[in-house]
Order: C-alpha cells, then structure tokens, then sequence
C-alpha cells in the first residue's frame, strides 16, 4: 500500500512568528510542488515536522489541511504515535475522521516498554482501524522493536507497514525474509533507501526529500522499476546532499536549505531545536541545490 518516495513533511512557520504560527501558504506550495517531482505519499507530524513542539490542535490543523490539499492524489498519512498509548489511539480517531489515509506510529520514547507492551500499543492504534505503519527508530527512543515483535504486529490486519531506521543491514534482511511480505518494509533512513529495497523494501519515509525530493524519487523509481544498477547510482549520486541534510539535528539542516532557496519564508524551529550553526550552513549550502 504505502511504497516510493514519501517525504516527511516539515512544518514551516511564518516569518517573524518566531516559530508561533505555522505557514499554511508555505506548506501548499511544497505539497505542489513535491507533487511535481514525483512523489507518492506525504508523512504529516512526523519527527521531521516537529510533531513533539506542535499541539493537538495544529496537529489536527495540520491533517485538516494536508487532506483538503493533496485531495486523494496520494496518500496522506498522519504522525499520530507518542509515548502514551491512549493519547495516541485518540490523535489516530480524530485522524480518521478527518480523512487521512494511514497513520505513522512511533515506538514510544523515554518509557522503554518491554517487547510484550510494544505489541499491546501499535495493536491499541491499529485497532482504530487505518493502515498503521510501526516506526523502529531505536537511536531516538531507545528500543529496538524485535522481528519477532514484528512477525506477531504483522498479524494484525492494520498494521501494513514498518518504517525501519535502525541502521542495521541483517536486520533488514532477517525482516524482509521472516515477514515474506506481510508488511510493506520502508527504509527510515535516507542513506539506506537503496539496500532496503534492493532487501525486498517497497520505499522511503524522507526527511532529505524536503529538499531533494527528484533525487529520492530516482532512487525509488528505480529500484520499483527492478534497475538495482540505476538506483544503486541513484543512491550515490544522493549521498553528498543526505549527509548534509544530516550535519544537525533533523530537521534543521532541512529548514535552512529550503528557507535559503526561497521555498520557505524563514528556518524558524521551536525550541529546543534552533538553526544551524554558521559552519554547518556553509557546508549545507555549497552541498545541497534546492531546485
């Protein structure tokens, strides 16, 4: 169901708000045009679009207002996890009833649930009844979600999906092999795009592909496409623009690329995330083109 490029949208904010109010007008244009070059879904609230500084209220604005843009083009799907269960199972009933195609669920940060609890909360989300993709990403919450936590999610009908970024390469072919298919595999790291998918993976969740979107999107078409060759190049070809993308804290490096092509109004984050440092922007700039 969910396959391609799908950038993780950041959330960008009018300038002189300090980070206040967010730029709607901004974030329509984006959406366009990431349209244009190709993409095949968008992640809304996710880490990359400061889900953690946003309230419910813009969350949902934010739902509200990717769903009446995009108008089915592609799949919207909604940043509704955290690290309480039934706040999260009430973001993804609210989600639902604005329309969003899927919801993207994080593993819960800071608790560190045990295996038998991380079954428990995704399958607490899914049972809300949208195509639940399961975010491991063990670097920022601490927890690895296990394959065999993975083969026993996937048996739950609305679980359809796993964003993996735990960077390791024998954990996305002992998931690709044990799961068969079961749930679409998508890399959660830009770097790794080409051996997820070469590993059977169907696509990317992206932060790069704010800024970059035709870049990832030649990786993925490729390797859909079954040339490993053009996308392994593909890949390379990126790898230069994602490290920098990368020399900061995500999303910061982003914001700065766009805010200086002119796609956004300013770079603005809310804290504790600030912009990038002097040396980090000269970097960024002579390495990332922001068509």
């Amino acid at each position: 169901m969910f396959s391609g490029t799908i950038p993780a949208l950041i959330t960008p904010f009018e300038a002189g708000s300090k980070g206040a109010k967010i730029d709607f007008e901004a974030l329509s244009a984006l959406i366009e045009w990431h349209l244009d070059c190709g993409v095949n879904g968008f992640v809304v609230c996710g880490t990359t679009g400061e889900s953690a500084t946003l309230s419910i209220d813009e969350k949902l604005a934010l739902f509200k207002h990717c769903v009446a843009v995009i108008r089915g083009r592609v799949p919207v799907i909604a940043g509704t996890g955290s690290n309480n269960t039934q706040a999260s199972v009430d973001l993804t009933r609210s989600a639902k009833k604005i329309g969003v195609d899927g919801v993207l669920a994080v593993t819960p940060y800071y608790n560190k649930p045990t295996q038998p609890g991380l079954i428990q909360h995704f399958s607490a989300i899914a049972d809300e009844g949208l195509p639940t993709i399961v975010y491991n990403i063990p670097g920022r919450s601490v927890i690895d979600i296990s394959t065999d936590t993975f083969c026993a999610l996937a048996e739950h009908k609305h679980i359809t999906a796993v964003k993996e970024a735990s960077g390791s390469a024998a954990k996305l072919l002992e998931l690709a092999q044990r799961l068969g298919g079961k749930l679409d595999l998508l890399s959660g790291e830009d770097h790794m795009t080409y051996f997820v998918m070469a590993a059977g993976g169907t696509g990317v969740i992206s932060a790069s592909a704010n800024a970059i979107p035709t870049a990832m999107v030649r990786i993925t078409d490729a390797a859909e496409a079954g040339d490993f060759a053009a996308a392994r190049e593909a890949q390379l070809a990126a790898l230069p623009a994602i490290r920098a993308l990368f020399i900061e804290s995500n999303p910061s490096p982003v914001k700065a690329a766009l805010a200086a092509s002119k796609r956004i109004a300013c770079e603005d984050l809310r804290l504790p995330l600030v912009p990038v440092s002097q040396a980090s922007r000269e970097v960024l700039l002579e390495t990332v083109t922001v068509a």
